[in-house]
């Protein structure tokens, strides 16, 4: 269980560790308020355990660059599903200070047209590349986030 951890932490905790790792994970309240337009926040009806799950496929698969995890929620359809509130897709799990649980965020917004071109490839390629080695996404699914492209 996560139960126990120092630091601080502002918000509900995950009762269950990942595996293979044992990582703890809480929900930042930070990222789960619409009114603060400052901070990337979850899609309010994404639930917790949709947002626990796309951190435990990243942390198992190991989906990491620079210490960092990077996940996905893919759909039946098969599309990537969007994430966040600002259409991101990727989720970033930045490493946190020992003892301190982790905690992501939406990253990634897709690029829906040319002014939003300056953002077109913040998630590292090696993480899009991982996800694809790992089975978390398809050929097509890892050239069109490459690509900037919405499915």
């Amino acid at each position: 269980m996560c139960v126990e951890h120092s630091g601080t932490v502002t918000g509900p905790v995950h009762p269950v560790r990942t595996e293979p790792d044992g990582y703890c994970y809480f929900f930042h309240d930070k990222h789960h308020t619409p009114a603060n337009t400052g901070d990337a926040q979850w899609r309010p009806d994404l639930s917790e355990a949709d947002e626990f799950q796309i951190f435990s496929d990243a942390a198992r698969h190991r989906v990491e660059v620079g210490g960092d995890l990077f996940g996905v929620r893919v759909l039946e359809t098969g599309e990537v599903d969007v994430i966040g509130t600002r259409s991101e897709r990727v989720a970033k799990f930045e490493k946190p200070n020992s003892g301190v649980p982790w905690h992501g965020f939406p990253y990634y917004p897709i690029v829906r047209n040319e002014r939003d071109r300056p953002r077109k490839y913040p998630v590292p390629r090696k993480a899009i590349l991982k996800m694809r080695e790992a089975g978390l996404i398809t050929r097509t699914q890892c050239q069109r986030l490459e690509k900037g492209k919405r499915r």
